[in-house]
């Protein structure tokens, strides 16, 4: 079974009560018969270009859920620099 990384999209809403988009990140794990989700980050990114940017690298270097914690952390140090 492989481990795929689907964009999730959510609605958040900010200080002044104005609902925002949020995109986060699901990974999910598919069989013949079924398909479940392994992990789920909500609100991630407000952007929906670096969130399917970045889920488009975790599918292309076969990251591990287990290390998926500590890539969005990374990912998110870095944009602050």
């Amino acid at each position: 079974m492989s481990v795929t990384y689907k964009i999730r999209t959510d609605t958040v809403t900010d200080e002044e009560g104005v609902p925002l988009t949020a995109y986060g990140i699901e990974a999910v794990q598919s069989d013949d018969e079924s398909t479940f989700t392994l992990i789920s980050v909500p609100d991630i990114f407000f952007s929906r270009k670096k969130a399917e940017d970045f889920i488009c690298m975790c599918n292309e270097i076969n990251l591990s859920p287990s290390h998926l914690s500590d890539f969005i952390e990374a990912i998110l140090d870095t944009d602050k620099k």
